[in-house]
């Protein structure tokens, strides 16, 4: 038997076949589905991204709460003005050199963990020689500062775990946001030093208010009085200052719109008065503007501005309205 022996062709005998690639409209549709995978996913991320902010906030919230009610259980007789909880008041710093202010957010911090984060110092455990100083020291300097050779003062708290919380912003220069009404030119804010505030998961302060224990009103006059439940003052480095031309409650009782507004945005701001306002309650009494009253009134408030960084509107957390 014969066989036939086919010859086989060299490698350059084969016939060039070029190799099909993606075309322009298949490299189209693939990009097309990218983006519209792309722009479904990211929607969803960011909005859970800011709902574990906004847990995270809440969270924050509740935990600065059971530090102030062990405050207030420890403090309680000392703090008669406020129904035992921290002060809120703006003021000089009472425990830093020089002309500084202390606000409610800073309030806040210094009385749950100390100006030094080691613990809070109350004035009643104060040997009497410290509490009035006569070398022209702000009165509570010598409290925390260890290099005055002073015997150390004991010390109560921290009332809160600071490693639980999600940040704390040290001690340390800030410039006042440029959306604020009084400060609208960056260039011209002044950098100052203030004291250290807790911030929420976007990076604000947790505004602390501290309710008035002979409080009447929501906001009677053109300027925070005596009678006022909470003072919009209280946190003013942060909400905006105070424009004396707005009033506050009308002659029927009512809430005027014009009761200092708390954040820039004017044109859709909630007055002061409206945004504390529980309409859920009104008290019992013969003179209307005594017959409103706000939330938490015996007690605090507690603000986290939300992801929009503006005190005053519906994306706020805080302890109240919620």
């Amino acid at each position: 038997m014969s066989r036939t022996i086919t010859a086989v062709p060299s490698v350059g005998a084969w016939p060039n076949r070029r190799r099909r690639g993606f075309t322009l409209v298949e490299l189209l549709v693939v990009v097309a589905i990218i983006a519209l995978l792309m722009g479904i996913l990211i929607p969803s991320l960011t909005a859970a991204r800011n709902a574990a902010k906004r847990s995270s906030a809440h969270s924050t919230i509740k935990l600065l709460t059971g530090g102030l009610t062990v405050f207030k259980n420890d403090n309680e007789q000392a703090n008669p003005q406020t129904n035992g909880y921290p002060e809120s008041a703006f003021a000089e710093d009472p425990a830093s050199r020089g002309a500084q202010k202390i606000y409610g957010a800073h309030w806040l911090v210094r009385s749950l963990v100390g100006k030094d984060f080691n613990g809070f110092i109350p004035r009643r455990i104060v040997p009497s020689v410290l509490q009035h100083p006569d070398d022209g020291l702000e009165e509570q300097v010598r409290w925390y500062d260890p290099s005055t050779g002073d015997p150390p003062i004991d010390r109560i708290g921290p009332y809160i775990p600071v490693d639980r919380l999600d940040t704390v912003a040290t001690e340390g220069l800030l410039v006042p946001p440029s959306n604020l009404p009084a400060l609208s030119n960056p260039a011209t804010a002044p950098t100052v030093r203030h004291a250290p505030v807790f911030i929420d998961p976007w990076g604000a302060a947790f505004l602390y208010y501290a309710a008035n224990s002979f409080g009447k009103t929501l906001c009677e006059n053109n300027e925070p009085g005596p009678r006022d439940y909470y003072n919009h003052a209280d946190n003013q480095l942060f909400t905006g200052l105070i424009d004396t031309n707005f009033g506050g409650v009308n002659a029927q009782g009512g809430i005027q719109d014009v009761c200092h507004p708390i954040n820039s945005d004017v044109d859709h701001t909630p007055t002061w008065a409206r945004y504390i306002h529980n309409d859920r309650v009104h008290q019992q009494t013969t003179s209307t503007i005594e017959r409103l009253v706000p939330y938490n009134r015996e007690s605090f408030l507690l603000i986290s501005p939300g992801l929009d960084g503006n005190y005053g509107n519906e994306d706020d957390i805080n302890n109240f309205a919620e």
